[in-house]
């Protein structure tokens, strides 16, 4: 079986949420509330982001080539239809 790719396209991940296995990593620490040296990434997060609205992201794959068609990523495949090829 032959695969078809296609350089230049994105995917559409889905997000990541916020459990509290996740909430429990070094990362989302604050010295001043757990005594533990962490990132403090809640606190960031609401002093810096919380009143943004939410965006939609792609993410592009560079000098890559992708099986469009493979099971694990054709139903979130994005191509950009304008993009001028070279």
């Amino acid at each position: 079986m032959q695969h078809k790719l296609i350089p230049k396209i994105s995917i559409v991940s889905n997000i990541v949420k916020l459990n509290d296995s996740l909430k429990e990593t070094w990362a989302y620490k604050d010295i001043l509330i757990d005594s533990v040296p962490g990132l403090s990434i809640l606190k960031a997060h609401n002093l810096t982001l919380s009143h943004e609205k939410e965006k939609e992201v792609f993410v592009a794959i560079l000098d890559s080539e992708i099986d469009i068609n493979h099971k694990a990523i054709n139903n979130n495949i994005w191509i950009n239809l304008k993009e001028i090829p070279r």
